[in-house]
């Protein structure tokens, strides 16, 4: 019987900040998806320039917004319906740029 992790059946935004590093969130959605919990992928405009949102679309299934009026999800606006619905918010990469962005509010 193998171990189940606790974060299965969790709803998980994952935020991808321009950055050379972005690559790994590929790596990252993979290894939460295979513990059963669920990925929301968004993009900055920048991060696009390093790994594409048909990446993480593919290892999530769920579309991967860039833009703020990006708007996947039916009857929905998408920041309101991934606030109010997921459970945790990762950031990965985090730029320089981006933890300033939230240091300063």
């Amino acid at each position: 019987m193998g171990t189940t992790s606790p974060l299965a059946d969790k709803r998980v935004v994952l935020g991808v900040s321009a950055s050379i590093a972005a690559y790994k969130a590929a790596e990252i959605a993979s290894a939460l998806v295979k513990e059963g919990i669920e990925v929301f992928p968004i993009l900055t405009r920048e991060a696009t320039r390093f790994i594409g949102a048909p990446t993480l679309h593919a290892l999530t299934g769920h579309p991967c917004p860039v833009d703020t009026f990006d708007e996947p999800y039916p009857g929905q606006i998408a920041h309101i319906y991934l606030a109010q619905n997921c459970d945790l918010f990762v950031i990965a990469p985090a730029s320089m740029d981006v933890i300033a962005r939230l240091a300063h509010g």
